[in-house]
């Protein structure tokens, strides 16, 4: 979702993408640099069009997670990176579900199995 800064009366105003945010974890690797890159990232998803469905784009997040199963927590944090970037829907653009994905896994927590329970399939 872009927002719009409101700038002074005499300056022009302009859009500010909202960035990715950083991971919140150093990867297995050690490298506190390392994260998924949006083309790695792209490889995952199925075809080459310039949309991904809602469903893929959450599967996708599951993969990168390396997750074997989801439950509502998941599905809640995934919704709240969608919504960073653009509205919830049936399909977002290429770019954007990407990014979803990336917001996504750079800033999981993990789910709170002591609140969640059993976990649900995705």
């Amino acid at each position: 979702m872009t927002t719009t800064v409101e700038p002074a009366p005499s300056t022009p105003r302009i859009a500010v993408e909202p960035e990715v945010s950083r991971p919140l974890y150093p990867c297995e690797c050690g490298n506190p640099d390392c994260e998924w890159r949006e083309a790695d990232i792209d490889n995952l998803i199925d075809g080459e069009g310039p949309w991904v469905t809602d469903r893929e784009l959450r599967q996708v997040a599951q993969k990168v997670l390396a997750l074997q199963e989801v439950c509502s927590f998941f599905h809640d944090h995934v919704s709240r990176s969608i919504e960073k970037f653009t509205p919830l829907s049936r399909r977002y653009t290429r770019p954007v579900a990407l990014h979803a994905i990336r917001e996504a896994s750079n800033t999981w927590h993990g789910c709170p199995a002591e609140i969640c329970g059993a976990a649900e399939s995705a």
